[in-house]
């Protein structure tokens, strides 16, 4: 007689932290404040009825612009550090000044910890230092998204093609001027959509930190 043996399918082991749902679930539902949801719901209905007052809009104004202003100038920053720390730490880019690739990889790992760390922790770290002002949320922000950014764009730099920059060096073209003429105008287009999103990044971050 053929015994048949089952086994536990491997999608199976992928749903067990599923079964986490159910304890947080019941922890939750078991902690619901009713005053919490009042408080909630009057959030709420005062968002559809906004006070008109012109202290209130002048306030809302005011924080509105310091928002943006933020935005910018953390998006401007991170966006110049990212773009220098994107060449510097890519294969590439020491490639073609025929440095070994330990240089840029280790570029890479120490990129790793400042993104690693979130623009709020940052934000804590220096408000520590420099006590509360704006240039604590600026520079909060810009260190972990120009990391982000230098981590994106060695990337891409590392995956255009080689063949025109090494025809300029083999022709005698020195090695920022064969990166400049080669590499530059194929990076821009393809990072431009990307510094849009990180503009989106910049203008929520502003949001919590400004």
């Amino acid at each position: 007689m053929m015994t048949i043996k089952l086994f536990p399918s491997n999608v199976i082991f992928c749903l067990i932290p599923v079964i986490a749902i159910f304890p947080v679930g019941v922890k939750i539902l078991s902690s619901l404040n009713p005053e919490g949801i009042n408080i909630l719901l009057n959030f709420l209905a005062s968002s559809l009825q906004p006070s008109l007052e012109p202290l209130v809009i002048e306030s809302a104004v005011k924080g509105l612009k310091t928002t943006i202003s933020i935005a910018i100038i953390t998006w401007t920053l991170s966006t110049i550090i990212g773009f220098i720390l994107g060449f510097i730490s890519s294969n590439l880019f020491w490639e073609s000044f025929g440095v070994s690739y330990l240089l840029p990889c280790l570029i890479r790992r120490i990129l790793a910890v400042p993104r690693s760390i979130h623009e709020l922790i940052w934000g804590l770290l220096l408000l520590q230092i420099f006590g509360l002002n704006l240039w604590v949320s600026i520079i909060a922000m810009t260190i972990p998204f120009a990391s982000i950014t230098a981590r994106v764009l060695s990337e891409q730099i590392d995956c255009l093609e080689t063949k025109e920059l090494i025809a300029v060096l083999n022709l005698g073209g020195g090695s920022l001027q064969s990166i400049g003429s080669t590499i530059l105008p194929k990076i821009i287009p393809i990072t431009a959509s990307y510094c849009g999103y990180r503009l989106e990044c910049c203008l929520r971050g502003a949001t919590l930190l400004g």
